[in-house]
């Protein structure tokens, strides 16, 4: 008992001896090692930046130290991986601390890559990292487009965003010269995946008894018109090939008049245009105008697809499943009947608010203005939104026409004059007059750039087109151009390419 005892104390004992020295107070006397801090930078990294092959990439990051001057003790690394083909090989670039390189065989033509700068502390060893992503392009990657009938053959014009102006682009491309007559040109306003090849925009161009998808980024030719259909048309003779929209993602060909439909999406498989849609009677007795109109989706109360029957002067919508030209429900129509319209379409196009505008002729040639959408409800299933006489000379003349992406306008060409029209109060206005000789021929208002002009017009004088370019003012039309450039063949089309 009393050895039970004594060991009792010295537990408690002990106990107090660690209570009191966990009650010292820690002086907090202790030496910290401040290091060295790297730090880089570039606005250059937001984004993506877009250079030409051949051409020579400078990038110049900031570089600074928090404790050390100079830069005696850092060292570099460029090094770059490619986004395409999900190849993760790196390589190294330079071991500067500024870079300067060459486009050169390292970097494909379409291809983009991440470049990587390391920046090292040889002292520490401590690395910090910045990251670039460049896309690999060549002077045609953006303009103007104009697409010429040279003597009954085919080429393309560019006018590169400097104002250079490049002739016969297919041509010195390809090596080959194009034995057709132009009939238009067609660029997708959205990356488009097919399956076929990877995501891009799609460039076609369409002549009066073929036509080919152009590469976007190389400028060569891709495949031939047939090669676009699981089983090529038996006739061809193509007005419209397009993806008009990125809400369907559903692409439309308009070939000897029948509808063919692409429904490309990025879901697994290859996507081609399939066959001729047969008409709502289940037959192929109906011929197509050259103009199709996008709805604002796929799924649910929408027509992804509008076209124009002239055979049986009528609309026909497509629906999301792509089967077929369908009519329209009785309670579709109110202003005017789009089953059965009993006029000759001029010119439909989307407006800007999404619906279609549409410039047509009546038996009596009177023209009329009419305006549709493309969704509707359980509740209110009306598609008809306007019809009006427009009472202007100069409209029953119209050859060509573009609905503004600014305003409710649409600019007309008649002779050589441009007019402009407001839907809302039903009224034309004359905008420009070229001189006497020069007929205008095309009208484009292509998605707005930045300070950019919003209004193209070309003109043909019997010798040469020319290319107007305009800015749209406060009040939605055009004064002055701001530029002009000549010296083309007869342009059957033009269309501006954008470098993505």
């Amino acid at each position: 008992m009393k050895n039970i005892a004594i060991q009792c104390r010295l537990g408690v004992l002990l106990c107090l001896l660690t209570a009191v020295a966990g009650c010292y107070k820690d002086k907090g006397n202790y030496a910290y090692q401040v290091t060295n801090a790297v730090l880089v930078s570039d606005t250059l990294t937001r984004g993506i930046k877009a250079i030409n092959k051949g051409d020579t990439l400078v990038l110049t990051p900031a570089v600074s130290q928090t404790m050390v001057s100079g830069d005696a003790n850092l060292s570099y690394e460029w090094s770059f991986t490619t986004l395409n083909g999900g190849s993760t090989l790196r390589r190294i670039l330079a071991h500067t601390k500024q870079l300067k390189a060459v486009m050169d065989s390292n970097f494909v033509l379409g291809f983009s890559y991440v470049l990587t700068y390391k920046v090292t502390d040889n002292n520490s060893g401590e690395s910090v990292f910045l990251k670039y992503n460049i896309s690999i392009g060549n002077k045609y990657s953006q303009g103007w487009m104009l697409l010429e009938d040279k003597g009954g053959t085919t080429d393309f014009s560019m006018i590169l965003p400097d104002g250079e102006v490049v002739h016969d682009v297919y041509s010195t491309l390809n090596g080959v010269v194009l034995a057709d007559k132009p009939v238009r040109m067609q660029i997708s306003t959205f990356l488009v995946s097919d399956g076929v090849n990877e995501a891009s925009r799609k460039l076609y161009l369409l002549m009066e008894h073929g036509g080919m998808e152009i590469d976007y980024t190389k400028m060569s030719r891709r495949y031939d018109y047939g090669g676009l259909f699981y089983t090529a048309p038996a006739v061809i003779q193509p007005t419209y090939t397009g993806f008009p929209s990125s809400a369907t993602s559903m692409g439309s060909a308009i070939n000897n008049g029948k509808l063919y439909i692409n429904a490309a999406g990025p879901f697994p498989g290859i996507k081609k245009w399939g066959g001729a849609l047969v008409s709502p009677e289940n037959k192929l007795n109906y011929e197509l105008a050259p103009f199709v109109i996008s709805g604002p989706g796929i799924n649910g109360n929408v027509y992804p697809v509008v076209v124009y029957d002239k055979v049986g002067k009528r609309f026909c919508g497509v629906s999301g499943t792509g089967a077929s030209l369908d009519s329209f429900a009785r309670g579709a129509s109110t202003l005017f009947d789009m089953n059965h319209t009993g006029m000759d379409l001029i010119y439909m196009d989307n407006s800007p608010a999404g619906q279609a505008n549409a410039f047509m002729k009546d038996a009596t040639g009177q023209v009329q203005f009419c305006r549709f959408r493309m969704s509707y409800t359980a509740v209110d299933s009306v598609l008809t939104l306007m019809k009006q006489p427009v009472n202007d000379a100069a409209i029953a003349g119209m050859h060509t026409a573009a609905s503004s992406l600014m305003s409710d306008h649409i600019f007309y060409g008649t002779g050589n004059k441009v007019y402009r029209y407001e839907p809302a109060s039903n009224t034309t206005a004359l905008q420009y007059s070229f001189p006497a000789n020069e007929q205008v021929t095309i009208i484009k208002c292509p998605m707005p750039l930045a300070d950019a002009p919003q209004v193209a017009v070309v003109t043909w004088d019997g010798t040469q087109s020319r290319l107007y370019l305009f800015y749209i003012n406060a009040m939605g039309g055009i004064d002055s151009y701001s530029v002009v450039y000549g010296g083309f063949g007869k342009v059957a089309d033009a269309e501006y390419k954008f470098r993505y």
